[in-house]
């Protein structure tokens, strides 16, 4: 369409009359000859005989939640073990000749550099103390350049390994030793070369290790790890009300052994024995406690744990369940699901839900709204049959609830729906 206000000598513009004013809209953008309209409000209109009345709208959905997709905020802290804590060391880059011991004249600091000779006639260290907690875990960085053999790090009384030239980065739980890190130069093994730099963090907040189950680099590692043992998070089931639908997930990175169990307290949730996400739906109990266990002697690495509600806005009866996005029906048995609702008398309404999952269906699924609780006056659908099912009805009074269910069924519902 050719500019309107370019190839008019007349332009109109549309106009409204409001409380003795009236109001235009000039389109200054093109395309000027288009425009938007929304509204909330009934709309009217003339119809042929000349009569205004009424257009139908629709509001949005008014019921909540109702393809069961919506999750609660994470229960889980620190689920990647990616969290760190702040450094520890003091002058790990060595800008200047402090805060580290020498254990002998054959280690110097200069330049950014701590050096080691490789003239010791016993073992030498290069040291410092620092704010360690026996039982948790740390990562510690560094870097060795120019070496000629290798050199020793100790945490504590655990001797971590023997490193050359490189940036290395192990993760270590702290003994019962005292609060020491040590790169030690042994005599037999005559270490020269140089430190570039040191880091020690603080990583695994928030976790209880189990005999076997270290940290390591965003994961938790189960190293021959016995059955029973675990990763442990308490609070977690504490922070979640009884009767709650919970989503719980983790990812296993790595097995070659055992399997990995998720449990609250007694309760078995589910488990894995492979490489892969695994996403459990169950309803918490009174558990108190959360962990994901090793079954069987287990070797592997899991991340990414998760647990959130699922289900909100809906109250579940015996045999009905929350699943991805869906409401399951478990061999239930003229049980409900409800979510408390505010009709309006005299307005019209459109009920709708999908039905899904051809090999097993529900056995008359019913969209049910008891009137003033009274289950006996519903406007209801039935269906045994995947699809998408509605119904149109007139509220005749104050309807106080929004039932599905009834009969006995067996499937997966979505999608509910009232407009």
């Amino acid at each position: 369409m050719a500019n309107l206000l370019q190839k008019a000598s007349i332009v109109l513009t549309p106009t409204a009359y409001d409380n003795g004013k009236v109001l235009c809209a000039k389109p200054s953008e093109p395309p000027y000859g288009d425009f938007d309209f929304s509204r909330n409000s009934a709309a009217t209109r003339v119809n042929a005989q000349g009569l205004v009345e009424n257009v139908q709208i629709l509001s949005s959905n008014l019921v909540q939640n109702g393809d069961f997709s919506e999750e609660g905020v994470q229960e889980v802290s620190n689920g990647s073990f990616s969290q760190e804590g702040s450094e520890l060391i003091v002058n790990g880059n060595f800008a200047t000749d402090s805060n580290w011991g020498k254990q002998t004249s054959n280690w110097t600091i200069a330049n950014g550099y701590a050096v080691c000779d490789g003239l010791q006639t016993s073992n030498s260290s290069l040291f410092q103390d620092f704010a360690v907690v026996n039982g948790v875990s740390y990562k510690i960085d560094f870097t060795i350049t120019d070496s000629v053999n290798n050199l020793n790090l100790i945490l504590g009384a655990t001797t971590i390994g023997q490193y050359g030239d490189g940036t290395h980065t192990v993760y270590v739980e702290k003994d019962s030793g005292g609060p020491r890190i040590f790169f030690q130069a042994t005599a037999s093994n005559a270490f020269q070369g140089s430190i570039e730099s040191v880091s020690v963090r603080e990583v695994g907040q928030n976790w209880t290790l189990g005999t076997g189950v270290s940290i390591g680099e965003n994961k938790a590692v189960f190293t021959s790890t016995p059955s029973g043992q675990s990763v442990s998070q308490n609070a977690v089931a504490s922070q979640i009300p009884n009767g709650t639908s919970v989503k719980v997930s983790f990812e296993v990175l790595s097995i070659s052994s055992g399997s990995f169990g998720v449990y609250f307290s007694g309760s078995l949730v589910g488990s894995l024995n492979s490489v892969g996400v695994a996403t459990f739906y169950f309803e918490k109990g009174t558990e108190t406690s959360f962990y994901i266990r090793a079954l069987g002697t287990t070797t592997g690495s899991i991340t990414n744990i998760s647990v959130k509600e699922v289900g909100q806005n809906w109250s579940l009866g015996t045999g009905w369940s929350i699943g991805s996005s869906e409401l399951i029906a478990t061999s239930m048995s003229n049980q409900f699901v409800t979510q408390p609702f505010a009709f309006t008398s005299g307005k019209r309404y459109r009920a709708s839900f999908s039905v899904t999952g051809t090999s097993s269906l529900p056995n008359n699924a019913s969209l049910r709204l008891p009137y003033d609780g009274d289950v006996s006056n519903i406007a209801y659908v039935n269906q045994n049959s995947d699809g998408v099912y509605s119904h149109e009805f007139v509220s005749a009074g104050t309807l106080n609830s929004l039932y599905f269910g009834y009969g006995s069924s067996t499937g997966t519902i979505t999608n509910i729906s009232v407009i």
